[in-house]
């Protein structure tokens, strides 16, 4: 049976870091350079969270609409059930997310 060791994340993990980090912190030029080099807009963490919901978590009004404009999954949900939505109709991005998405 192939086991891994539970401490360690698959390989593709610290890639897809690097797209939540930068959503995280509104650093729309590196969004835009992962995407470009293939970085999938809607990739996940372990916990489901795209990099959509991290501009939600950091505040980050730029990566969030970059994000969107980009065609991220609005509807996506995390492991716990939250859509983006969710996350974003508790913080000041409140208004923003619902003129980017029609809502």
């Amino acid at each position: 049976m192939n086991q891994r060791d539970p401490g360690q994340e698959p390989q593709e993990w610290p890639a897809r870091l690097r797209d939540m980090i930068a959503a995280y912190f509104n650093d729309t030029a590196l969004l835009a350079s992962l995407i470009r080099d293939g970085a999938a807009i809607d990739a996940s963490d372990p916990d489901g969270r795209t990099p959509l919901m991290y501009s939600i978590f950091g505040v980050a009004p730029g990566a969030m609409e970059f994000l969107l404009k980009k065609g991220a999954d609005a509807k996506k949900a995390s492991a716990s059930g939250w859509t983006a939505w969710m996350f974003a109709s508790g913080t000041d991005l409140r208004e923003g997310y619902l003129e980017l998405t029609g809502k």
